[in-house]
């Protein structure tokens, strides 16, 4: 159950959302942490319909119709595709999700990371319409679902640990406690770790 914030000089307005649809409440005096279920690699490969590695090349925040919320969009090239047979042949995605800055505006969703233009990544992806890749995905299980990657000091490119501070696992006695943040992996080994469970499938 994710969380946002809408913050202005002016005053401030907390919405709550929930998975797996973003329901927005407005005017809800505090708004709890977002909270998702952890999810690891074998996990987030069976249920993204799309695994790519892609670079930004823009992100463009919005009012929604109602202008009580902001979501951004984000287009990227695509470098490889792990995953996704409703890619087809496209080379540039988009990825959708709530939160973002709007003149004074600024709307933060606990949980889900922010996207910088020429920054690349492992994307794990949730399409919006099974049917139609074009009409956008979603980061699978929050920010757990985006991976950024960075040179090391000899250039070789380290998925860096992804967003887990939405995600949660379930203990025997029914409570809740943090997940666990992922290693930073070369990404060499991920591509491996993926392709490896994709012929598991």
């Amino acid at each position: 159950m994710p969380s946002s914030k809408l913050l202005s000089r002016r005053h401030l307005l907390q919405v709550g959302t929930a998975l797996p649809a973003f329901m927005l409440v407005p005017k809800i005096p505090e708004a709890k942490a977002s909270m998702v279920l952890s999810m690891e690699l074998p996990e987030l490969t069976a249920q993204s319909d799309a695994i790519v590695v892609a670079e930004v090349t823009s992100a463009v925040s919005s009012f929604e119709e109602d202008r009580r919320a902001i979501r951004t969009e984000v287009l990227l090239r695509v470098q490889e595709a792990w995953k996704g047979r409703r890619l087809g042949k496209t080379r540039t995605i988009r990825v959708v999700q709530p939160g973002g800055i709007v003149g004074d505006l600024e709307m933060k969703v606990h949980g889900l990371p922010n996207f910088q233009l020429g920054e690349k990544a492992v994307l794990f992806l949730t399409a919006m319409d099974k049917a139609h890749a074009d009409y956008g995905f979603v980061l699978t299980g929050l920010g757990q679902g985006k991976r950024r990657l960075v040179a090391n000091a000899t250039g070789e490119l380290i998925a860096a640990p992804s967003d887990r501070s939405a995600a949660v696992r379930k203990t025997p006695t029914g409570s809740f406690t943090a997940a666990q943040q992922d290693p930073p992996l070369r990404l060499s080994d991920l591509r491996q770790q993926v392709r490896l469970l994709l012929e598991g499938q």
